[in-house]
């Protein structure tokens, strides 16, 4: 485990692509933002793909992209200047503002170009309350990359292009940052993946639809896979309250052999509408399992 202090990250010497990052991350209780009366969030963030000397954007990091990592806010996108990437985002009011989130079902777009910009929003909060330590994880694959919160897919992006130089942004180094907070990493994990496959994954549940889902009792899904063994890395929620709902995942990196089974407990947070119906979706470093949806409706 090590802290990040004050402005500024600790970075690999070398450049890397096509890899499974996996790190744990929480909160310390030192800020450096004015006080008294500080409302504003801690944030760090992990910068990827990133190239260059250390004098971008602030004078202390690298021309890179970032999976911000923000109080309450872990999983968005935000460029420093590797480039713009393609999205399925539609539009989302943040605090009086319309702004870009990632949404799967969404049409495919491009965003913002931009220094500290070009924010697309993650897809639902899956993040833990302070002082928990929070699983994050980053799938590269060329010029495209998945977020991982807590075994939740909350981003998905495609084709990050540079036009300054007119390429794909597909490699670099790793940097850990912290933006005026004190911020801590611990069992940092990466494997480099080939993402060439034989067969695409058939998974199978045993129902299309869980309904009457409820805070008092969980339902219960089988999945079982009728094709090769398959490594699955997270589930992704689809829908305007997808955080609302609560599964009990295995753990992730999960391998399901042919012929096995696994059950997927899925319950309501207390205090959620009725009436809320989501997606549910399974993850490979490949992306999603082909042809596996099962909808999620409360009670």
């Amino acid at each position: 485990m090590f802290p990040v202090s004050f402005g500024g990250g600790v970075s690999t010497k070398d450049e890397y692509e096509n890899y499974h990052l996996r790190f744990k991350v929480k909160w310390g209780e030192k800020k450096w933002y004015p006080m008294p009366n500080d409302t504003i969030k801690r944030d760090a963030g992990l910068l990827y793909h990133a190239t260059g000397p250390f004098d971008f954007a602030y004078g202390c990091w690298l021309r890179s992209n970032e999976l911000q990592i923000q109080e309450g806010e872990i999983g968005d996108f935000f460029g420093v200047g590797a480039g713009s990437a393609e999205f399925p985002m539609q539009k989302k009011n943040v605090r009086g503002k319309s702004l870009d989130q990632y949404n799967p079902d969404a049409t495919l777009q491009r965003n913002a170009d931009a220094v500290g910009g070009g924010r697309v929003y993650r897809s639902g909060d899956f993040e833990l309350p302070h002082g928990q330590w929070n699983t994050c994880e980053l799938i590269t694959r060329g010029a495209d990359a998945v977020y991982i919160v807590n075994g939740y897919v909350v981003n998905r992006l495609f084709n990050t292009y540079r036009p300054g130089i007119k390429q794909q942004t597909t490699r670099g180094k790793i940097q850990f940052q912290s933006e005026g907070a004190e911020v801590f990493y611990k069992d940092i994990e990466l494997r480099s993946v080939n993402f060439n496959r034989k067969n695409a994954p058939h998974l199978v549940a045993d129902q299309s639809t869980l309904k009457n889902i409820s805070p008092d009792k969980p339902q219960l899904l089988k999945v079982t896979n009728s094709g090769d063994e398959v490594e699955l890395v997270a589930v992704e929620l689809i829908g305007t309250s997808n955080d609302k709902f609560v599964i009990k995942l295995p753990s992730f990196p999960f391998k399901i052999a042919k012929g096995k089974s696994f059950i997927l407990p899925v319950s309501l947070k207390s205090g959620m509408a009725s009436n809320t119906i989501v997606k549910l979706r399974l993850e490979t470093i490949f992306g999603p399992v082909p042809d596996f949806e099962v909808i999620l409706e409360s009670r």
